[in-house]
């Protein structure tokens, strides 16, 4: 089966590759994001930050494409997930088009905003301020998040071999430092950073993909496999069986980037309340689940632990099923987690 495909020497050299790019055109029913995921030093807390144009996840984007094509920029949000001991949140408030603002190093998304600012060829310090209210419980979440980036500039990657989604893992081994006023909470950690785009909806494409990263002392491990949408599994919502893409990377705090060797897919447990399924790659012992920090109809993620040059190590791996996205019950459900703003009062779901 073919690895994930390194992009072409033309794509290499795209502005698109001087982060973040917050501008970059995205075509109808295309989409892009910015994300982020962090641990604390300490261990007691983790969170996710997604900016999306075009939200990939949104049933709204999804109900807007039967009609032709969607515009992405009527399908903005920003989801900001907090995990641990002081505070669990899950925010993902989407905008339109008229809410939305942007340059290439600033994106505004109704009230909340992130601002690149550059130090170097291949370092800067994003800030995101934050001001969002979970679902379905409307509770606040504000404050500042800032994350020195280190950047990665060799490489990004096609994940279905038409070549029409791309990752980009651009900075792997960033530092965070989280203030926020409500939820109160106040802590630094390390920080994981990629980009991704597409030219076309994800589940037209993709079935099945299973992520996961572990921050070593060296640096950052990367493993990303999926199984595209393909007549053998196209209607299958619980995929077996060897993906049809696959990358194991390693990179180095100095930016430099490795292959590693293929290895066994290993499943983990099914998530407890709607079964998802959950593959890890084997390296040097087999993975272990720690904790399941999300349990949805199409989407997990979790805390595992391997063992990595001989040393126990854990890392974050998410499980994403768009077969089980794509369907109607789902598509119904998800309306009242991500709510839909205009300037005015709420959508209903």
């Amino acid at each position: 089966m073919p690895e994930l495909q390194t992009a072409s020497p033309v794509a290499r050299r795209d502005s698109l590759l001087q982060y973040p790019a917050f501008d970059r055109p995205v075509p109808a029913n295309g989409y892009c994001w910015w994300y982020i995921d962090a641990v604390s030093d300490d261990g007691q807390n983790m969170l996710t930050i997604i900016a999306f144009v075009g939200s990939v996840f949104s049933p709204y984007y999804k109900w807007a494409r039967r009609s032709g094509d969607a515009d992405p920029l009527n399908h903005c949000s920003i989801n900001v997930v907090l995990y641990g001991r002081d505070a669990n949140r899950w925010c993902m408030t989407e905008r339109y088009r008229g809410d939305i603002q942007r340059a290439p190093n600033q994106f505004q998304i109704g009230p909340s905003a992130l601002h690149y600012a550059s130090t170097s060829e291949n370092a800067g310090t994003l800030c995101i301020d934050i001001d969002e209210k979970s679902a379905p419980l409307p509770l606040a979440v504000r404050g500042r998040i800032a994350v020195d980036v280190s950047l990665q500039r060799q490489h990004h990657f096609s994940l279905d071999t038409a070549g029409q989604h791309q990752w980009w893992p651009a900075g792997p081994n960033s530092r965070i430092n989280v203030e926020l006023s409500t939820p109160a909470l106040h802590w630094n950690g390390d920080a994981y950073i990629d980009m991704n785009w597409g030219d076309s909806p994800l589940e037209d494409s993709i079935n099945y993909w299973c992520w996961s990263r572990f921050r070593t002392e060296s640096g950052t491990r990367i493993f990303y496999d999926v199984h595209e949408r393909k007549a053998r599994h196209a209607t299958s919502t619980d995929i077996d069986g060897i993906p049809d893409t696959r990358c194991g990377l390693s990179i180095d705090n100095t930016g430099n980037l490795a292959r590693l060797p293929d290895t066994d897919m290993v499943p983990l447990p099914r998530t407890r309340w709607w079964r998802m399924p959950r593959h890890a790659r084997r390296s040097d012992g087999t993975p272990q689940l720690i904790n399941t920090l999300e349990d949805t109809p199409f989407y997990s993620r979790s805390a595992i632990a391997t063992r990595l040059n001989g040393t126990q190590t854990t890392g974050i791996h998410e499980s994403v099923s768009l077969a089980r996205f794509s369907q109607p019950v789902v598509q119904a459900m998800l309306c009242c987690r991500m709510p839909r703003w205009r300037a005015g009062p709420a959508r209903s779901c």
